[in-house]
């Protein structure tokens, strides 16, 4: 299992130069990234379709964290992605992912800014959680 910087330096390596200009910030101190406003309407399900964005972004994500443990993936990205908050039984699970996440190592604004938007849309917010449990978890072929 590769450590944070290792996985940072795999990370770099295996992304095109355009795919690191559009998918993560320039600096590593960036906590948080900017919010999009997005509207989600009520009766709206989550569509992978109507947010090619924040695929892109999960797509980066996954990519960037393949090589990571497998502890508790998906419920530590989508609790940060979420809420910022991760639970410690995790953070001692998988630390090397969960560094990874909250470093800001990762472009995730899109992504943040569905959570945020869907938060009154329960089936939205299940429906998009689903979404990327599977995309981050489906093994590549």
């Amino acid at each position: 299992m590769l450590q944070t910087g290792e996985c940072f330096s795999y990370v770099l390596k295996k992304l095109s130069p355009d795919f690191i200009k559009m998918y993560i910030p320039t600096s590593l101190n960036f906590m948080t990234n900017n919010i999009n406003n997005i509207t989600i309407k009520d009766n709206e399900v989550f569509n992978p379709a109507n947010y090619p964005n924040a695929v892109s972004e999960l797509s980066a994500l996954k990519l960037g964290t393949e090589e990571t443990a497998i502890y508790f993936k998906a419920e530590i990205i989508i609790s940060y992605l979420k809420d910022h908050s991760l639970n410690a039984a995790w953070l001692e699970a998988n630390p090397t992912l969960s560094r990874m996440i909250t470093s800001g190592f990762f472009k995730t604004s899109h992504l943040e800014s569905l959570f945020e938007s869907s938060r009154r849309n329960k089936t939205f917010l299940n429906n998009f959680e689903e979404y990327i449990s599977k995309q981050l978890l489906m093994r590549k072929d």
